[in-house]
């Protein structure tokens, strides 16, 4: 163990008591001054926000949430801006990490604050630079919660609490963020009455006290592995709950002002991801026999590197039994294991998902922000069973709405995502926002045509006019085939067009998204009055 970890663990086991969290709260305070002081001195920032911290915040493991809005600003100062700040957006020094911070444009920065609570829940925004009051049009908020937000934000934790699980060792730290996550999702079981078999309610109870008693201050130790898996499990039983009472709202499938891209495309790296995964997740299959109903590769539309696995247990398992999925999974990882690693080269999101029926059959009514609710259709056009049965059809067509906000969501985040990917190298997330989440947003703001593919996309885009479509023709007939290893570093010359007009098609994107929303906000208004 480093010093510096030694260090971290000391102040999340005494951050509850005074004096020492009076001189930790000192210490964020001094940090946060100092970023003020900064943005103050940039007028290209006209407003800078934090997010107030939630009941039971721990010094050395919770973060200063801190969002910045800009000007008006093109890709290219975007870009110029971000490389500025490079050192509190992608801290790489232990202290500055304790910074969330993240800059928007006026435009993203009205999808997050309206949208934000879809993925992240309510919380309050203190302002620390800029205007006192904003203009109502930036201030606008949906007229109504979406009656599927509690899940959606479930669904956010649940996922994001996969990955850190399969991922990282047993810590101070790691056992804070499961039991905060664990805290949320409980929170939205809780709210809709749902109640747990007499096997599991027994734990739900056990680690509900624990969870409050840690957020109240209370000692804290690392998880065990048997705990471990007991809270997914329990966690699993919830989230299987929650979308039962809910029903789908908005116009009926076949009256949807979305469609399909006419021609059907597959990806150009879609066998490749097969059989990259396919052994080993048949490996999972066979050790989990009579567990798991289907194992399914779903993918973020027209991404060529975004595959997610989702394993779908069957629906009469005991506890005893869910907790065994989680072990085997979590035993996959482990040195020595019988069962081969799922690599990466494809999965952008490394582990599987473990769902139940009823969560895949809602699975077209949760999106956040690294999920979007579009995925539903290129599980439909190109969705892969790798395991099991065909349940590829049992998931239910999103409403519009959803779509829509799904998409907005998306195009919050698109230039900072495009920027992270230039400043860290990645040419394979460089690949899919270009070539995939560009083009496709465009499409579906714009024409209400869903591309599943790059190739879809790429090709419906041209047939709409999309201003520079060559450009994005000419990188994806040099790319769009490519395996990993042959991806040309992120300083050649190849995307620089592409990179030079993407100001332009976000502009676009990002507008068109407000706009739409606006257009939805109206509708609920005129639904609600009538």
């Amino acid at each position: 163990m480093t010093l510096a970890d030694r260090i971290q663990r000391a102040m999340i086991r005494t951050s509850p008591y005074p004096p020492v969290r009076w001189i930790y709260a000192a210490a964020y305070g001094a940090i946060l001054l100092w970023l003020m002081m900064r943005a103050r001195a940039i007028p290209e920032i006209r407003r800078l926000q934090w997010r107030a911290p939630h009941r039971g915040h721990r010094f050395g493991v919770s973060d200063l949430d801190v969002r910045a809005e800009t000007t008006r600003l093109g890709t290219t100062q975007f870009f110029a801006l971000c490389d500025r700040l490079a050192d509190v957006l992608r801290p790489s020094s232990r202290a500055m990490k304790v910074l969330d911070f993240y800059l928007f444009g006026p435009d993203e920065a009205q999808l997050q604050q309206r949208l934000g609570p879809i993925s992240f829940g309510d919380s309050r925004l203190i302002r620390l630079l800029g205007p006192k009051t904003q203009p109502a049009s930036e201030v606008q908020q949906l007229s109504r919660v979406p009656e599927n937000a509690m899940l959606c934000r479930a669904m956010y934790e649940y996922s994001s609490l996969l990955q850190e699980v399969f991922a990282e060792d047993p810590s101070l730290h790691f056992t804070w963020k499961i039991f905060r996550r664990f805290k949320r999702i409980d929170q939205g079981f809780a709210s809709r009455g749902g109640a747990l078999d007499s096997e599991s309610a027994p734990i739900r109870e056990r680690m509900r006290e624990r969870a409050d008693r840690i957020v109240a201050g209370g000692a804290i130790r690392e998880l065990e592995p048997s705990e471990l898996e007991e809270l997914l499990a329990v966690m699993l039983g919830e989230l299987d709950a929650i979308p039962r009472p809910s029903r789908c709202h908005g116009k009926p499938t076949q009256d949807s002002i979305f469609r399909s891209a006419g021609k059907l495309l597959a990806p150009e790296t879609l066998s490749n991801a097969i059989d990259s995964c396919s052994p080993q997740v048949n490996e999972l299959c066979a050790e989990l026999v009579g567990t798991v109903q289907s194992a399914i590769l779903g993918c973020v539309p027209a991404a060529n590197f975004d595959y997610r696995l989702y394993l779908i247990v069957r629906d009469d398992l005991t506890m005893h039994d869910r907790i065994e999925v989680f072990r085997a999974i979590r035993a996959m990882y482990s040195p020595g294991s019988r069962v081969r690693h799922i690599p990466s080269t494809y999965l952008r999101l490394r582990y599987p998902i473990v769902l139940t029926p009823a969560m895949w059959r809602a699975s077209a009514r949760w999106y956040h922000a690294v999920r979007p609710v579009e995925e539903c259709f290129f599980i439909q056009r190109h969705g892969v069973v790798l395991c099991g049965l065909d349940v590829r059809g049992e998931v239910v067509p999103p409403a519009d709405i959803d779509v829509i906000r799904s998409a907005a969501i998306a195009a919050a985040d698109l230039r900072n995502l495009i920027w992270s990917a230039v400043r860290d190298g990645r040419s394979r997330r460089l690949v899919d926002l270009l070539l995939g989440r560009v083009p496709a947003l465009w499409l579906l703001l714009t024409q209400s045509i869903i591309a599943s593919s790059c190739a879809e996309a790429i090709a419906e885009c041209a047939a709409a006019d999309l201003p520079n479509v060559s450009v994005l023709e000419e990188l994806h007939e040099k790319l769009g085939a490519m395996i990993p290893e042959q991806l040309p570093g992120l300083g050649e010359r190849v995307w620089k067009p592409a990179l030079d007009a993407s100001s332009r098609w976000i502009d676009a994107i990002v507008q068109l998204a407000v706009a739409r929303l606006d257009a939805c906000a109206s509708d609920d208004t005129s639904v609600a009055q009538g």
